[in-house]
């Protein structure tokens, strides 16, 4: 799950297409909701690729208030990933609307980790010219399909 994060976090996503959904695939039913980082990013990876994903799993980080246990809030990883899964919440899933609420408060209180995989950044670095110069091909095709039919 960290490296397909990683992968999207570096706009590389689109060249794992495959591979990605090949491994949601073997990890729809496993998860490890007793851990906030693990629950967090399965539930967002999940939900990006469109698959039904529960709330539920966030329950068990929350006080008998529907709160988030204050004991998280000196995660950074964790909360970073909260943030991310809670912004793709559906209509009535209040749990991710505290969650939005709960990270807000905290993660500009936590400094950023600078843990990174250099093999992906590298990746990511060569990946980017060719992307960019593909990008631009592509816009001046449809500028000139909008030109003729002008």
């Amino acid at each position: 799950m960290n490296l397909v994060d990683a992968v999207q976090h570096l706009a590389l996503g689109y060249d794992f297409e495959e591979e990605i959904d090949e491994a949601l695939k073997q990890i729809n039913d496993v998860c490890n909701d007793d851990d906030l980082h693990a629950f967090a990013l399965w539930f967002r990876l999940l939900r990006q690729w469109g698959y039904n994903t529960p709330t539920d799993g966030f329950n068990k980080f929350t006080n008998e208030h529907g709160k988030f246990n204050e004991s998280l809030n000196s995660d950074a990883r964790s909360l970073l990933k909260l943030y991310e899964a809670a912004h793709l919440a559906l209509p009535g899933e209040d749990i991710l609307d505290e969650a939005v609420a709960f990270t807000m408060h905290h993660l500009p209180l936590i400094k950023n980790n600078n843990k990174r995989n250099e093999v992906l950044l590298e990746l990511a670095k060569l990946d980017c010219n060719p992307v960019q110069r593909l990008l631009q091909k592509e816009l001046k095709n449809i500028s000139l399909q909008v030109a003729m039919v002008n």
